[in-house]
């Protein structure tokens, strides 16, 4: 559940930097592409945890079916 709760406020933090209107400004230019580097990079690092959580939870919901509409109301 740590592993849940980790991701999703790193989903959170990086959903919130995606929202920036700053990207509407022509100056900084570098300095945002080199945001957009490390945020590209954190991403390809974290796939492969995301990607194991969504398997432990597919196979959680094997398990226990009556666990998909958790899984429903926290997709959406």
């Amino acid at each position: 559940m740590c592993c849940v709760v980790q991701l999703s406020d790193w989903l959170a933090e990086k959903m919130l930097a995606a929202q920036d209107e700053t990207y509407r400004e022509a100056k900084n230019i570098h300095s945002k592409w080199m945001r957009h580097q490390a945020f590209e990079s954190e991403i390809k690092s974290n796939k492969d945890r995301l990607e194991r959580l969504i398997k432990e939870a597919n196979d959680l919901i094997e398990q226990k079916p009556e666990l998909a509409k958790v899984k429903e109301l926290h997709a959406s």
